[in-house]
């Protein structure tokens, strides 16, 4: 899909705004909310990172995966390193 491809190149922000149009189109998808809630963090917008992977831990099958990354974001959004 266009926004893997988009974030594997590098491109974050167009990576965010395609992700951000799948939701919309297909609706809360975990898997999509799980990779949304990635490269926000990886774009360094923890505190917009927080509420999509809330959402996503709330409906992923894989608790401990989008756990972890869920307190990185609430790390990252605190200040913590």
């Amino acid at each position: 899909n266009l926004a893997i491809a988009l974030w594997k190149a590098g491109d974050l922000t167009g990576a965010i705004e395609e992700f951000r149009t799948a939701e919309r189109i297909a609706g809360p998808r975990p898997d999509l909310l799980f990779n949304l809630g990635k490269v926000l963090l990886e774009a360094g917008r923890s505190r917009e990172a927080l509420p999509v992977l809330e959402r996503a831990w709330e409906h992923h099958s894989d608790k401990s995966l989008v756990g972890t990354l869920l307190a990185e974001a609430r790390r990252r959004a605190a200040g913590q390193p």
